[in-house]
């Protein structure tokens, strides 16, 4: 995940980020999701449609009722589905399907509810009302919220004009560049 929106009311997008040097077809993942501490079931998995997402660019999903200029810039609505319709202390994670599936990247803790402030990143930010990015130095997915709670910037998204000034949907910088292809 490049970044993580957990605004106001509905306004909630998450985004990939495919920096791995070459283009990647989206079908071969799934997003999984719990809710409060619970472990992923069936429903909490969402395949991810064919899309072929170029080297460098990003592909964001937003919940259906997020502010328009959200959905304006979003590459999946996902209406109001279980899987844009997430508060801070719900599990996200993106899985690779084959050959088994893997977890590659996760926000939270799968089976663990950090309450309703969510999971801590920082001195004062968190996975609620926060939007976040991924530092532009991390250059792959990490599955162990333990550590990669530190690979994340935030700042506040408790208005959605705040929302709004503080995410940047479609971009994501790096600092490295990937030498080798999937």
């Amino acid at each position: 995940f490049s970044e993580y929106i957990e605004g106001p009311g509905t306004t909630k997008v998450l985004e990939i980020f495919n920096g791995t040097g070459g283009d990647v077809s989206l079908g071969g993942y799934q997003i999984w999701r719990a809710n409060n501490g619970a472990t992923v079931a069936d429903a909490g998995k969402f395949d991810l449609d064919d899309t072929i997402l170029l080297d460098g660019e990003t592909w964001s999903i937003c919940n259906g009722q997020s502010d328009a200029s959200f959905l304006a810039t979003c590459d999946e609505n996902a209406g109001d589905t279980l899987l844009a319709n997430f508060n801070g202390n719900d599990y996200i994670a993106l899985v690779k399907l084959d050959p088994t599936p893997t977890v590659i990247d996760a926000i939270g803790v799968e089976g663990e509810d950090p309450g309703v402030d969510g999971w801590a990143i920082g001195a004062d930010g968190s996975t609620t009302d926060h939007v976040l990015w991924r530092l532009p130095e991390i250059s792959e997915g990490n599955p162990d919220w333990s550590t990669a709670a530190d690979e994340w910037d935030y700042l506040p998204a408790t208005t959605i004009d705040e929302t709004i000034d503080n995410a940047d949907i479609g971009f994501h910088d790096t600092l490295w560049i990937c030498t080798e292809a999937p």
